[in-house]
Parts: structure tokens; sequence; C-alpha cells
């Protein structure tokens, strides 16, 4: 099998780049601003930083992780500066939830953070029926991306066999037709790759701030949203001294 070129690799990432272009312009609507040929939003997506070089920053810098929480209802969500909807009943759930198709290209909230710390954000979401693929949104904190991996974050379905294995003609076993966990779900938001271990941590100083999440790809039904503090994880050091105090032997 013949490697592919140097130029047909190339051609195929500077497609990719077009498409990522292409897809962030129609995302941004026919409102965006534009600037030397980019949009606001393009603009700020090549000035975000990798989450690895974020980190990094904030492990130097010694930031304080938060102590609170602080939780947005669907009830202080606006768009286009007016009330964003609100329903319940949504997955059997009396919870509020706003109902996010994609006519409403973006939702924004206002959050009051106490004092300068690092939080991790979670959200409540239920996917809606019609679709198989995974919803996307992009998170935009008074204005701009957090880090690159904020420009396309993933809100993913659960799927679970619909029967036992079946057999085919041959007396192999098959894999199950699929079907979709209809719940709702809790997530911290991650990077879509997979190359963090952890959910992404965002740094908040003390005040007023503006998030705006914008819709990329499916529709979903979004509940609370919440900034809270980092979850933490012992170090294999501190699990294995933890182990031997309690007694445990290998």
């Amino acid at each position: 099998m013949h490697k592919p070129s140097r130029l047909r690799r190339c051609t195929a990432l500077a497609a990719a780049f077009m498409l990522t272009l292409t897809t962030m312009a129609g995302a941004a609507g026919p409102d965006a601003v534009e600037s030397g040929g980019l949009t606001a939003v393009q603009e700020s997506s090549v000035a975000a930083k990798d989450y690895r070089e974020v980190r990094e920053k904030y492990a130097a810098a010694g930031y304080a992780a938060a102590e609170e929480t602080l939780e947005v209802s669907p009830a202080d969500f606006q768009i286009a500066g007016e009330p964003a909807a609100v329903e319940t009943g949504i997955g059997g759930s009396e919870r509020e939830a706003f109902v996010w198709k994609s006519g409403d290209s973006a939702v924004s909230f206002v959050i009051d953070v106490p004092a300068d710390a690092l939080y991790q954000v979670e959200v409540d979401y239920y996917m809606l029926d019609g679709f198989s693929s995974v919803a996307q949104r992009r998170l935009l904190i008074d204005g701009a991306l957090p880090c690159s991996e904020c420009n396309e974050l993933s809100f993913t379905r659960w799927w679970k066999d619909a029967s036992e294995p079946p057999v085919n003609n041959l007396g192999d076993q098959v894999r199950p037709s699929q079907e979709e966990i209809r719940a709702w779900r809790t997530v911290r938001l991650a990077d879509n790759l997979g190359m963090e271990e952890q959910p992404l941590l965002f740094y908040l100083t003390a005040g007023r701030h503006t998030v705006t999440m914008e819709y990329i790809l499916q529709d979903m039904a979004v509940g609370a949203i919440r900034f809270v503090p980092p979850e933490t994880y012992l170090t294999y050091a501190e699990y294995a001294e933890n182990n031997r105090q309690a007694g445990y032997t290998a």
C-alpha cells in the first residue's frame, strides 16, 4: 500500500481547515461583526490557546480552587437580550429546561463570582428525539474562548443493546441493534478528543461575567448550568498510602 504523498496530506489539511472556518462562519450567523475578513468568533478561535498551555499557566500562577457552586437556572438564560422560553416535563422530569433548537444560535447568562478562583462547568442536558449524533456547543466567557477546546464541546448520547446478541446463519453471535437510553445527564465540560484526563478548568476573577453558549450541532434540552469547585483526585502515592494505613496488603 502506498503512503499518501506530502502534497496529498497538505491538501487534506488545508481542506479540513477551510471546512472548519466555513462551519464557524455559519454558526456565527449573518450578523457577526467582521474584521479583516474574519468574524469575531473566528478571531477568538485563532487567538485561543490550547488547553494544555492554559492549564500549565494556571498551575504556574498557583490559582486557588473555588469553594462554592454558582448555579444558573434556565430562567436566567437570555437569547438576543430576551428571556429564553422555559419548559417542564422534558424526559418526564419537572425540572425547568430550555429546549435548545437550531433556530436559537446563542444563549447567554450572567454570573457573579465572589472571588478569583478556578471552576469546572457542569451542565444538565437531555438529548431530543430524531437524530443519533452528539450535540455540540461553543463556550465563550466575556466574548472570548477560554481555550481552543471550548470551540466544540460535545454532549453525547447513551446507548444499550436492544436485545441479546442474535446468531447468524454461520452460528456466530453478531452485534445487536442499539437503542438510546433516554435520560437526563449531568456532565462536566471536557476535551472532545480525550487528551485531558480531567474536566476543563476555568479561571474567573471576582465580579460579573457574561457566559455565552453557541449552537453548533443537534437539538437538546438544557437544565441548570453550574460553575463548581474542581474535582480532586488522589495521586497514586496518596492512594497507596491510604491503603497501607487501612491495613490492606497485596
